[in-house]
């Protein structure tokens, strides 16, 4: 397992947290693997970094340039938790659906321009809880 630091343009980032990103075209530079952890690092529209930044471990690498320009991959992956070594996986789940609650919150405060309302906030959050159930 190797830990990559990459940037992220905020479009990107907030679909990342929300849990509707889960793979990402790549130039294979880094020779990318299964269970690689990626710690994506937001990046405002002018290439600043924001300092907010998730780390995801990588579940699948695609690499067939039948599909794909010839140097690149495609990485699937999904939200990795430093402690999802030693967790069954309802409770990597049970704290998916917990750190999902306070960024929807940093989401609606800070990305958005509607109003928030407690309403869409649930909607989103069970949403996400059986998206979680589901996988």
């Amino acid at each position: 397992m190797v830990e990559h630091k990459l940037k992220i343009k905020s479009e990107h980032y907030i679909n990342v947290i929300n849990g509707t990103k889960t793979a990402e075209i790549r130039y294979n530079d880094r020779n990318y693997q299964v269970d690689d952890i990626l710690v994506l690092n937001e990046i405002d529209s002018l290439g600043n970094f924001t300092g907010n930044k998730c780390s995801v471990i990588v579940t699948h690498v695609l690499d067939d340039n039948q599909y794909l320009q010839t140097g690149y991959v495609m990485l699937s992956f999904r939200m990795f938790y430093s402690g999802d070594l030693n967790k069954d996986i309802n409770e990597i789940k049970a704290q998916g659906i917990e750190e999902a609650v306070i960024n929807q919150v940093l989401q609606h405060r800070l990305m958005t321009e509607r109003e928030f309302t407690w309403q869409s906030y649930r909607d989103e959050i069970l949403s996400y809880a059986d998206r979680l159930k589901n996988d």
